[in-house]
């Protein structure tokens, strides 16, 4: 039993599980699969943030990419996972799945957002993103979503907000991040030190910088709100929450900001 426990200890991590009559095959997004002695129906009760899209198949709602309804009416459909597979969905469980998915992706975090003045005609260029997370897990979680969705996109990880502020002091201006993601996690004041430092700074504040902290921190939202931080998101502890939460602020700024230099650029000529 204690196997099975482990197996789902982290649903974040699963995409998705079919059965196959008292055994069950666990997928992984790192590409593991494990199979379990127990039937689809054991990991549908205990696993209820996951969907059932056919009487072999359930998938993490977190790793969905896209859908093929019906071509009619007596037909099955398709659901499309990032990892490019794709599941038949039963044609029962098709009106199913568009009210489960509709819950599924309900606000699960609290997000507010400081709008930064981007101009609009910029050219795309490749841009960095610096991000300061010293929590393991979550750093992984966090690299896989950015690969899977947003891959052109030049990450740079660091274990603590002291060493992501030595990188930018180091850094051209030409080299500076886009975007800055700052972890609040057990190093909280070192966090917030590091926040206070690149929103004090002429040269750093312009950068759009997002305080990430535990939904139940509410104050820390006014501390970082005050110390300047552009968004700050206030996360759930379960991880299929937590990436669902992230992609919605990163699909905001990751599409809408543009490199700190452009912006400069275009500053410029104003």
């Amino acid at each position: 039993m204690n196997l099975i426990l482990d197996a789902i200890k982290e649903p974040a991590l699963i995409t998705h599980i079919q059965g196959a009559n008292n055994y069950s095959w666990l997928y992984y997004r790192d590409g593991r699969k494990l199979l379990l002695s127990k039937t689809l129906q054991y990991f549908e009760e205990r696993l209820p943030e996951f969907i059932r899209v056919h009487k072999t198949a359930m998938v993490n709602p977190t790793y969905i990419k896209g859908f093929t309804p019906p071509p009619r009416t007596k037909m099955q459909g398709a659901i499309h996972l990032i990892n490019d597979l794709t599941l038949p969905v039963g044609r029962r469980r098709w009106n199913q799945l568009k009210e489960s998915i509709s819950t599924a992706t309900q606000d699960t975090v609290t997000v507010t957002t400081v709008p930064l003045a981007i101009p609009t005609d910029q050219q795309a260029i490749p841009q960095r993103l610096y991000i300061a997370i010293g929590d393991e897990i979550k750093a992984g979680l966090v690299e896989q979503l950015l690969i899977d969705q947003w891959s052109n996109w030049n990450l740079h990880f660091f274990s603590t907000g002291t060493s992501l502020l030595k990188a930018l002091s180091t850094s051209r201006d030409t080299d500076l991040p886009a975007v800055i993601l700052l972890h609040a996690g057990q190093e909280t004041d070192l966090s917030l030190s590091a926040l206070r430092s690149i929103k004090s700074s002429v040269r750093l504040r312009q950068i759009p910088t997002l305080l990430l902290a535990d939904l139940g921190n509410k104050g820390l939202a006014e501390t970082g709100y005050a110390l300047g931080a552009n968004s700050v998101i206030l996360h759930s502890v379960n991880f299929t929450y937590f990436i669902q939460g992230l992609e919605k602020v990163f699909r905001y700024w990751l599409s809408t900001v543009s490199a700190p230099y452009a912006i400069r650029k275009y500053q410029s000529h104003a």
